[in-house]
């Protein structure tokens, strides 16, 4: 495996982090009491310096704190966080195209929040599976996970968490060549979501693709008027218009 670089301004904390660890693993009931309030004072610095490098797309420094940060929900024995990194470290894995490391991190979360009954986190993670697999093209199990997350989060007031679902669930209707079933979702996406850009964008695809024109070109403007650096769409309203 390549060894991981962390950035400059996180790789003190790292260590630190790496030492408090491994002083706190080796020490006796009394020491660990001694240690805890420092244990968790420097996990609440990890974890947000973990969650600031992946927003970044720093995604060698956040693996590697997520990683850190996973030892110590481990050693704490915090099953609520353990899962909540594992979760997070999956995402930072797909995001690195390390897709079978992903799975295997998505898997651990979602049996954790199943044992604690946690259907917010369950939903979240079966949705970041889903998307594993659409990135895997393995299109149904695809859908099987994300229909599922669709059916934990709906009715539950998060509509913009549904609308990212719905779209999700387009965007694999629309790489298995269903256009209807894609725009069907995609409908439903903007009718909860209307500022959802990236759904304008592939309603414009599917529609360019069926050959309602005017209904693409709308789309993209759309995603434009919402997104104006999109460059995908600013290179398919350019198509349309010199066709």
């Amino acid at each position: 495996m390549t060894k991981m670089t962390i950035d400059d301004d996180v790789a003190p904390l790292y260590s630190e982090g790496k030492d408090l660890l491994m002083k706190f693993k080796q020490a006796d009931r009394g020491g660990k009491r001694e240690l805890i309030e420092s244990v968790w004072k420097l996990l609440s610095k990890l974890s947000d310096a973990a969650r600031g490098c992946h927003r970044e797309g720093r995604l060698e420094s956040a693996y590697a704190l997520y990683k850190l940060v996973l030892m110590y929900s481990r050693v704490l024995v915090d099953k609520y966080s353990e899962g909540q990194h594992l979760n997070n470290l999956g995402m930072v894995c797909r995001a690195m195209k390390r897709y079978d490391e992903a799975l295997k991190h998505f898997s651990k979360a979602l049996k954790i929040a199943k044992a604690m009954d946690s259907k917010r986190e369950e939903a979240a993670v079966l949705g970041n599976l889903g998307l594993v697999y659409l990135k895997l093209e393995q299109h149904q199990e695809a859908l099987d996970h994300l229909q599922q997350a669709l059916q934990m989060i709906q009715g539950r007031g998060n509509t913009r968490g549904e609308a990212i679902v719905l779209h999700n669930i387009g965007d694999v209707h629309y790489q298995m060549q269903r256009y209807q079933e894609a725009l069907e979702y995609f409908e439903k996406a903007l009718t909860l979501n209307p500022n959802q850009f990236a759904s304008w964008y592939l309603k414009g695809c599917v529609q360019e693709e069926v050959g309602n024109l005017a209904e693409a070109k709308a789309a993209y403007q759309r995603t434009l008027a919402l997104n104006p650096s999109h460059a995908e769409a600013k290179e398919a309203l350019r198509r349309l218009e010199t066709a």
